[in-house]
Formats: structure tokens, sequence, C-alpha cells
């Protein structure tokens, strides 16, 4: 009888430390591999994205950071696998020091620079500052809390940093928004919108164009989504990657990136908690997405740019469908431009692409803000290209913000644009309506401020309804010809005092001469789609 308690006793014992030896290989302190697997389609990178969230994609491999569990998931769906670190740090070349001790891994990356990585207390301070020196342009606003401060675990508040000329008001002016850390280990994350908002508040007083950026509009700048997840990263483990939430099973961390709501729970997530790919019980179901769900449904904003790292890629929607967005067009022109400034500082290379390009994503910020916001997102994976990955050393904090400086402008400036483009027509120099005799002459203008769209192909017509019915002018050949029709089709520009018509001796009765564009570029004029502008002249005996 006691042999039999004594069997079943260790029988029980050893069932407990095989459970928990498996469990304790999939959290976070579980050892990791970095690895190359061999992939033949996009198809097979889409395999890998599903259960991983690679460091780097390649037409014909992917690097990842694994656990030895996921590794042989990998192995096991018959994918060719190369090992080509023990641990992340090792891609350092003459770099030794351990995941399991951060702050040595920060030390071991320190050089010669006087600029270093923020903590959130850092951070918090820092910001603090700037509010306390320039408190007419600068406003540190709490707008929510983290996870673990919701639990009473730690005190830390996911802070945003407001700058305009009227900061304690609420102007309807352009607004837009920019986010950095969702992704504990991304520390260059936080850097660059961190560095972007002491540009604007430091030169508000001596630069023109940044006067006018803070005066026209509303910056909101979240430097740090991720607080809990990042001084994890810093204090136990430089890997980590969601926030900091107990899922109750003995797994932590939700990816914020997979949990917004727009197509949540589609590929390139995971329901499995202990993946780093985790999106969440639910949509929405983080603090921290939640923040910045309520900052964007309490202010309008325009724009939305999310810092990543790595991988200098400019990434823009859609992410979980390889269909193109209904602006497409719009997007890959200001991914392409702010990619052309970025290369203009620094030499460097960064990709602008359809985010579903690299693989399909469901539940990301840029989806989300696009698809159920009605906000131009994007995403920008910064330095570096290849290894080391998100340990991105220090002296490179200061060239990365320097190298998309230009970038994070130019979007600023044209989220200050007119939203639509702005046709305008007039006769005689008058908005009308005009009144002229047979005898005099009608002299019709049109301009075009193209406004947000410049560049983009649209349709462009000018019209006259007439005694005689409606003309169209053929912009190419500068004539009237009878009937309604386009009269322009390709890029927009911007369009001063273009001469349409000039003419005296006319019938008398009314004529009201339209001008404008169509976004849709179908060929066609589609009256709900259109804007245009329109003048009317009376002519007289």
């Amino acid at each position: 009888m006691h042999r039999k308690r004594y069997i079943f006793i260790l029988l029980t014992i050893g069932i407990f430390v095989i459970f928990w030896t498996v469990r304790f290989a999939m959290t976070d302190t579980g050892t990791r591999k970095i690895v190359k697997i061999y992939v033949q389609s996009q198809e097979n990178i889409q395999v890998l994205a599903n259960m991983v969230e690679p460091l780097e994609v390649r037409k014909d491999y992917v690097i990842a950071d694994v656990t030895d569990r996921v590794l042989q998931e990998i192995r096991d769906k018959g994918f060719s696998i190369e090992i080509i670190a023990d641990s992340i740090e090792n891609l350092l070349p003459s770099r030794s020091y351990s995941l399991s001790s951060a702050r040595q891994l920060q030390q071991a990356v320190q050089t010669a620079s006087s600029y270093h990585y923020h903590s959130y207390s850092e951070l918090k301070t820092e910001l603090q500052q700037l509010e306390t020196a320039y408190p007419e342009i600068a406003k540190v606003i709490d707008i929510g809390d983290s996870w673990e401060k919701t639990q009473g675990i730690a005190d830390r508040d996911i802070l945003a940093l407001k700058i305009s000329d009227n900061v304690n008001l609420e102007e309807s002016e352009p607004k837009i928004l920019f986010i950095g850390a969702h992704h504990a280990r991304e520390w260059i994350s936080v850097e660059v919108p961190f560095y972007l908002a002491k540009y604007l508040i430091e030169n508000y007083a001596t630069d023109s164009a940044v006067k006018s950026y803070v005066d026209n509009g509303e910056i909101w700048i979240v430097p740090m989504l991720n607080p809990d997840g990042h001084q994890y990263s810093i204090d136990v483990n430089r890997a980590w990657r969601k926030n900091r939430r107990d899922n109750g099973d003995g797994s932590y961390g939700v990816d914020l990136n997979r949990n917004y709501s727009y197509m949540w729970g589609g590929l390139g997530s995971s329901s499995d908690t202990w993946a780093y790919l985790y999106r969440g019980a639910s949509f929405f179901s983080e603090p921290e997405t939640q923040a910045i769900r309520d900052l964007a449904l309490s202010h309008e904003f325009r724009t939305i740019m999310s810092y990543h790292n790595s991988g200098q890629l400019i990434l823009y929607p859609w992410s979980y469908k390889t269909n193109p967005a209904p602006h497409n067009q719009l997007f890959s022109l200001l991914a392409t431009d702010m990619a052309g400034l970025i290369e203009g500082v620094s030499g460097r290379v960064y990709t602008p692409q359809q985010s579903s390009l690299l693989y399909l994503a469901g539940g990301t910020t840029e989806d989300w803000g696009y698809g159920e916001m009605n906000i131009f997102t994007f995403t920008t994976e910064l330095r570096p290209l290849g290894a080391p990955y998100y340990l991105l050393p220090e002296d490179e904090i200061m060239p990365t913000w320097e190298e998309n400086k230009p970038a994070t402008l130019h979007l600023i400036s044209w989220s200050q644009s007119p939203a639509n483009p702005i046709p305008d027509i007039k006769a005689n120099g008058s908005d009308g309506p005009v009144t002229a005799t047979r005898s005099e002459g009608v002299i019709v203008k049109c301009s075009l401020n193209p406004g947000m769209y410049d560049r983009i192909n649209a349709d462009w017509w000018v019209l006259a309804k007439t005694p005689m019915g409606w003309y169209y002018r053929d912009l190419s050949t500068s004539s009237w010809k009878p009937g309604q029709t386009v009269t322009k089709q390709g890029p927009l520009y911007a369009v001063s005092d273009y001469q349409v018509f000039n003419r005296s001796g006319l019938q008398t009765g009314s004529y009201t001469f339209y001008c404008g564009v169509d976004l849709n570029m179908n060929g066609g004029i589609s009256y709900g789609t259109l804007h245009y502008d329109s003048v009317t002249v009376q002519v007289t005996p």
C-alpha cells in the first residue's frame, strides 16, 4: 500500500515537473534562439507570421526569435531551419552580455554619445520639464493607465504631449498623432517621437516653419504606449515585446499591435496566451490600446504615425488583406515622399509599401486608424535593416531621429493641408454673380489648391451652362465644345489663374461656369464625390 502511494506521489511530482518545464520554456524566461527559416512562397511566410513575429522577412527566408517549443513546431511543419545565434545579443560583434540582465545590455551598447535610451521615469521627467519651460505651447496629458497601474502593481500613466499655440484650448484645427513603443523591446521607437517633441517645442520661437506647424494645428505625441513592458525589457528581459497583463495561466502580456478592433483576431495574431503575438481575450482588452482609442474618439485626428523597429519600412493599410486600400494611391505617394526625404539625409533606404506585402496581420494600428476611424495611418519601422534588429546601439539614436525628422515634418505639413481639393472660379475677378452687357467682355479664370491630394490622379473639369445648352472646356486644345464631360485626367497640382474664357458679344441670358475635380477618376462627373466652385454671369442687352 505504501509502495503504491509512493509511486503515485512520484508520478504526480513528475507530471508537475514536466508541465512546468514545458511552461517555463514557453515563458519570457525560457530559452530562445535566433533562427533563419527558409521559405519558398508568400504562403510559407504567412504560416510563420501566424506563429512568430519575424525580425526580418526576405523573399527566401525569415529571421525570427523563437522559443524551443515554437522552434520544434516550425520544424514539424516541414521548414528547413538554421540556428544563427543562441540569443539576439550574440548578433552584436565583440559584445557579450545576457538578456537576463538588460541593464548590463544597456551599458554594453552605451557609447561615448551623450544620448541614451529613456526609461519611463526619465521620459516622464523630461516631458514635464518641457511643459514647465514652454507652458504656452506644451502640455503633458494623462490619457490612461498602464495595465500594472490598473492593478495597483506600479504607478505608470500613458502620457501624451500636446503641442499647440493655444495648448489649453480644443481648437478646430488639423490634428496629428505620433505613437511610440507599442512593443516593449523597441526602445528606439520611444526616442524618435520624443525628439520630435523637443525639436518642435525648442525651435518654435526661431524657426518660421515650426511656428507655422504649431500655430496651425495640434500635434499630439505619445512616446511610450507600453511603459510596463518597456520597464520589464529594461529590468528583466530585453527581448520582451508585449505589455504585462497577467493572463491568469502563468503567462503574461498582450501584443498591443494586435489588440485593435478592426479585423481583430485575423491572421498574423495568436490566441495562445504564451505567444508573443497574443492578441488578447478581446479587442481593446488592454488599457493601453483603450487610451489610444479614447484619445482618437475625442479628437478628430487626420493622421497617425506609429513607430516601431526594425526593418526600415514605411507601411500603410491594409495589413489584414492584400487588396489595396481605397486611398492606396495617396498612401503610396506619401510613403514614397517620406522615404525619399529620409534617404536624402542619411542615404538609408526605407522601403514604402502596403503592410500586407510583408504578411497579413489583423488588429493592427494602421488598419484600425484607417478602416474604423477614417484616419490616414502609417507605421514606420526604424533602423536597423537586419541585425541587430531591436538592439540598436545608443550612438544611433540621434542619427535615426535626424534622418526621420524631415519625413515627420512633411507628414505634419501634409496633415495641415486642406482636407479636399479647393477649386475656385471667378468671372471678371469676382466670385459673382456678375452682370455684363453684350458689348462688355467676360473673362473667367480657374484656380485649384489640391489640398491633401497634391499629385493624386483625378478628373478635372470646367463646364458652362448657357442659354444654348451645356459646354465643356477641352483643356488639351483650349477650346469649348458642346456637352458635359471630364476635361482632363491626371495628377492634381496647384493651379493659379488659369484663363478658360474671354469673350464679348455673348447672347443675352444667364451663364454659369463650373470648375472642379472628381477624385474617383472614373471618366465621368460623379456629383456625389466631386469638389467644385461656380460663378454666374448675367449678360444683358
